[in-house]
């Protein structure tokens, strides 16, 4: 499988494998690096209450799923043991309030 990585408010924060796909929910192992950012990163998704964000995703955070040959972007509902739960946007309508409104 090719490398998928992850970028966070622009900086690269690692890698995600054994992904489990439910349309348009994942979840997913991350490794992250051991740059600042993922460091920060880590520490605020590791306070998320999964239920919180899904009622109100504005209190999510947006990440930018990087494959060879696409990029996606996706809100962060969770983690748990380095396993990241997050939602993928696809319609540009949703992208468009998704930057707008999580950050």
């Amino acid at each position: 499988m090719s490398e998928i990585k992850i970028f966070w408010r622009n900086s690269d924060i690692g890698n995600i494998r054994d992904l489990e796909m439910d349309m348009w929910y994942c979840s997913c192992r991350w490794e992250m690096n051991q740059s600042k950012e993922a460091i920060e990163f880590n520490d605020l998704v590791s306070k998320f209450d999964g239920k919180e964000i899904m009622n109100d995703p504005g209190k999510g955070t947006r990440i930018i799923v990087k494959h060879p040959d696409s990029e996606i972007n996706a809100m962060v509902i969770s983690i748990e043991d380095q396993s990241l739960f997050i939602r993928n946007v696809y319609e540009q309508d949703a992208i468009d309030w998704l930057i707008k409104n999580v950050y």
